[in-house]
């Protein structure tokens, strides 16, 4: 559907994304079957072949924008590391591997007995960095209450730490 609405001859479609992992639709069904393709290094690269089509791809960087400024470019790099850095600066097309959450520091966030919380609390907190400076927190309570499927849907209560 995508290159249906090039009928008219010369007509082009320019069309910008942001990287996502390598076995995403786009990539598989029409950026990895470009006859052409200008990579990150400026090497080009041509396919032959049945599968391929009638597209050049090519393949940037953040810092390969000149109408940006290096201070810019400087302050935006900054707000990312890992993952998010190699598809949002590097524009590579890559898997989220291992802990996506890279401000992750197991000799920090792992310990051997929860630290004792003010109001004597020992629940435990979970937070979810999100790429847009919003976190999602959870509070796990020493009682929980759950529902499950197998027991027809009913609740049951079990202890998750020292009351």
């Amino acid at each position: 559907m995508l290159l249906t609405r090039l009928s008219i001859p010369g007509a082009r479609l320019f069309g910008t994304t942001n990287p996502d992992g390598p076995q995403h639709w786009l990539k598989t069904n029409y950026l990895d079957r470009a006859a052409l393709w200008l990579d990150h290094d400026g090497q080009l690269h041509r396919l032959d072949g049945d599968d391929r089509l009638n597209l050049s791809r090519f393949s940037f960087k953040l810092a390969d924008n000149p109408n940006l400024s290096p201070q810019y470019m400087a302050d935006v790099s900054s707000e990312f590391t890992g993952l998010w850095y190699r598809r949002l600066i590097l524009g590579e097309w890559c898997l989220a591997e291992g802990v996506v959450y890279e401000s992750w520091d197991p000799a920090r966030h792992v310990v051997a007995e929860l630290p004792a919380i003010p109001g004597g609390s020992r629940s435990p907190w979970t937070t979810a960095p999100r790429t847009r400076s919003t976190r999602s927190c959870s509070a796990w309570a020493s009682t929980v209450a759950c529902t499950s499927g197998t027991n027809g849907g009913g609740t049951r209560r079990s202890s998750v730490g020292p009351h």
